[in-house]
């Protein structure tokens, strides 16, 4: 009735908030190769006669911190240029770090004769002395013909695992990466021609296209600019508008 109890809504219970999903893509390197088929899309384009420090962090230990690469150093060389990369790499306070010498011997591309070693173990190991005086654990140190599908790689370590790059297609971290939006080049031309300036011609074409959005917002009624550009031309002020001139402090 009017003066009656009235019956209690049942309220749903709530929902637990959806997780919310990591800003960055993630994925887990298995082996050697998967790490140089990650390579590329690491650094934009596929090695070649590199040397590469791989510095890995976080809170698991195996997140990829700092990826650098050079090229192969001559052998004079290369302490110094290993104690820079090291010095570089403890500034991310690394749990370790993978070393890799990409190509560097034409003759051992096709792969490594069992029980042989490398090429370019004594530049292998200058890196290691480099990042271990630096107080920095040398997790891998592997050598690679290249980081296309196939390409021959092999370990300097006493493990002496060995084996073939597989094809990036196939890999976790690429299809990750390729959903990501990163690409990998052929090689570092590529990547120079992507970044390098672009022609003169294209550059003029470009100013002229910026000048007319500027005429047009100084002068809707001259969207193009042909009264101004005339009135420059002239000697005189442009139309609409005082002399340079006449802008600058204490003259009259």
């Amino acid at each position: 009735g009017p003066g009656g109890r009235q019956p209690r809504r049942m309220t749903p219970p709530r929902s637990p908030a959806p997780a919310t999903p990591p800003t960055t893509p993630v994925t887990r390197l298995r082996n050697p190769g998967e790490l140089l088929a990650a390579l590329p899309y690491l650094i934009g384009f596929h090695p070649r006669d590199s040397l590469l420090f791989i510095a890995f962090g976080g809170s698991s230990g195996r997140r990829i911190e700092l990826t650098q690469r050079v090229d192969l150093p001559p052998a004079d060389d290369a302490p110094a240029v290993c104690r820079a990369l090291a010095a570089n790499v403890v500034r991310v306070t690394p749990a370790g770090v993978a070393v890799v010498v990409v190509g560097g011997d034409p003759v051992v591309a096709g792969g490594v004769p069992f029980g042989g070693p490398p090429p370019a173990n004594d530049l292998a190991g200058v890196a290691e002395e480099a990042l271990v005086a630096c107080g920095v654990t040398v997790q891998s140190r592997t050598w690679a013909a290249g980081t296309g599908a196939g390409a021959a790689w092999a370990c300097y370590d006493t493990c002496g695992c060995r084996g073939a790059v597989p094809d990036p297609d196939t890999t976790p971290f690429a299809a990750t990466a390729v959903a990501a939006g990163l690409v990998a080049l052929a090689d570092r031309a590529d990547l120079e021609k992507v970044v390098a300036p672009t022609t003169p011609g294209r550059l003029r074409r470009r100013a002229r296209m910026l000048t007319r959005v500027v005429d047009a917002a100084l002068d809707p009624a001259d969207p193009r600019g042909r009264l101004r550009r005339i009135g420059r031309r002239r000697g005189g002020a442009p139309v609409g508008g005082a002399h340079p001139r006449d802008a600058r402090p204490g003259v009259r």
